[in-house]
C-alpha cells in the first residue's frame, strides 16, 4: 500500500502504490496537521507580541 519515496520518520506516505483515494485522504490529514501547526505558531507569535514584559 505504501511507496518507497515519501517517509516521514517511520511512517511512509501513501505514494505510488496506494489508491487515489487513499493518497487523497493521506494528503488531506497532512494538510490538516500542517493548519493546525500553522495556527498554533500563529498563535505563539500573537502571544509573543502582546506580552507585556519587554525584553529589549
Amino acid at each position: 500500500m505504501f511507496g518507497n519515496g515519501m517517509c516521514y520518520g517511520r511512517y511512509c506516505a501513501p505514494y505510488g502504490l496506494g489508491s487515489k483515494k487513499d493518497q487523497t485522504a493521506f494528503l488531506e490529514e497532512q494538510e490538516k496537521i500542517l493548519e493546525a501547526k500553522l495556527a498554533t505558531i500563529r498563535h505563539m507569535k500573537e502571544s509573543v507580541k502582546s506580552s507585556k514584559d519587554d525584553d529589549n
